[in-house]
């Protein structure tokens, strides 16, 4: 459902008006799109667990430490017709960041709904 290269278009388009580091993270914690490009593909804990646990999740300074392959920042679920279909991570300091994280969300879930929108529509036709 989440397609690394249409991730990647949001995450390039978004880095510039925000000026934070964005990953999109699958549901097995793999990234598959991000602002830095050494990221995609590596393993990120916080995505993983946050899709497993079904809440956000926030990394501070104090408990980094317990997040493999994570930095300071938030991670949201990405939600389709009430299922998690990949994370959002956003770097920084959460308090800061966390609104920006729910912008990134909205807009993949918007372009996400569009896209099966417009497959759904074309195999009508």
């Amino acid at each position: 459902m989440l397609k690394p290269q249409e991730c990647q278009k949001i995450v390039n388009r978004v880095v510039n008006i925000l000026d934070r580091n964005i990953n999109i993270i699958d549901l097995q914690g793999i990234v598959i799109a991000s602002s830095n490009p050494k990221r995609i593909g590596t393993f990120h804990e916080g995505g993983r667990l946050c899709a497993a646990s079904g809440s956000e999740v926030i990394i501070t300074a104090h408990n980094m430490h317990l997040y493999r392959g994570c930095k300071e920042g938030v991670n949201l679920q990405i939600q389709y017709k009430n299922k998690t279909i990949g994370i959002v991570g956003i770097t920084g300091n959460p308090d800061e960041i966390k609104p920006y994280g729910l912008l990134v969300k909205e807009l993949v879930e918007l372009i996400v709904q569009e896209n099966e929108s417009r497959y759904a529509k074309e195999l009508h036709e």
